[in-house]
């Protein structure tokens, strides 16, 4: 069973606070603090109180979602710096239609031709894809 001190120490640890302002707040040594840590009920304890605290950080994700998207659209659309509209544009196809590959299909004919294809039309479809601005 855990002691109300372990479940102080918990709420401490989980907040962030050293091992050694944790035993002065409650006045026992670093040696116990470390000997609780190894205990399975203080473990299982705070990997539940993770679990929660993820949980409840992915309902409210979840919840203000449309605001978030509607955060970045507005990035895409209105930020002064370049780089912040191109990698808010590019973070909103990535997440619509998947990252792009870096694959490249091997082919046998026409290779001497077209060897370089592949970087040409690389670089200017990266061109194209700095131009393009998000439409509300």
């Amino acid at each position: 069973m855990i002691t109300k001190e372990q479940y102080d120490m918990i709420d401490m640890i989980i907040q962030g606070t050293s091992i050694a302002a944790i035993a002065r707040k409650l006045n026992k040594s670093r040696t116990t603090l470390y000997l609780w840590l190894k205990l399975d009920e203080i473990n299982k304890e705070m990997e539940n109180r993770k679990t929660d605290m993820k949980n409840a950080a992915k309902d409210k994700i979840i919840i203000n979602v449309d605001k978030c998207v509607n955060n970045i659209l507005e990035l895409a659309n209105q930020a002064k710096d370049p780089r912040v509209k191109l990698q808010a544009n590019k973070y909103l196809l990535d997440q619509a239609i998947g990252s792009p590959s870096a694959t490249k299909e091997e082919t046998n004919t026409h290779e001497g031709k077209y060897k370089d294809k592949d970087k040409n039309d690389l670089k200017r479809e990266l061109d194209e894809i700095k131009k393009l601005t998000v439409v509300k």
